[in-house]
Formats: structure tokens, sequence, C-alpha cells
């Protein structure tokens, strides 16, 4: 008898040579950074990275700083090849009834 599994869902970020990232590695990573509350990747069809990020620092100087650390993060742990775009938000949207996802790829499952 087939038994559905509730839980976390979880994406991996697909590098364009089939290797994948968990989305724990990259969340341990993050939760060093200083100033970062909440972040959201999505990964697009085309193997980019959108990361929406909200920070707790209202300096100017900090905001463009955390983006710089963010994208050098990603970067330690990704190929050149991808790329990144950065961009600090007010809020992450997250839908009605749904739990936000740190990590979401657009990939299509016969890509992943």
């Amino acid at each position: 008898m087939y038994k559905r599994q509730e839980g976390r869902s979880v994406d991996f970020i697909k590098l364009p040579n089939g290797n994948k990232i968990s989305p724990y590695g990259i969340i341990n990573l993050f939760e060093e950074i200083r100033d970062l509350k909440h972040f959201q990747i999505i990964q697009r069809s085309d193997f980019s990275l959108d990361v929406y990020l909200t920070t707790s620092a209202t300096i100017v100087r900090r905001k463009n700083s955390l983006i710089g650390e963010i994208n050098h993060t990603l970067r330690n742990e990704l190929e050149d090849s991808i790329d990144i775009r950065c961009k600090i938000v007010e809020l992450i949207e997250v839908g009605k009834g749904e739990k936000c996802r740190f990590v979401r790829s657009e990939l299509s499952m016969q890509e992943m």
C-alpha cells in the first residue's frame, strides 16, 4: 500500500555540468552572514539564480556589501558560468498556505 509522505520539499541547485548542490549547504553558508535576515534563491530554467534578500542593515553601503558577500559566497560554491542576480527586498512573498522554500528551482523534473 502506498502511503503519502508529508514534509518539507527541497529543490537542489543544478549546475550546467549535471552536478547538484544541496540547499542545506547554502543555508549553512548563509547563516554566518551578518545582517542577513531571510533569503530565497530561485533557479530559472536557464540555470541562472535570482537571490532575494531581506536585511536588518539600514546603511546603503552595508546593503551593497551584503550583496557582494552573497555573490562571493555563491561563486565559491557554484560554477562561474551561472548568472547570479541578487536583490534586496522588503519582504519575501510566500503564497497563501505555503511554507517559504529557501531554494526553488524552475528546472523541469526531467532536467533534475
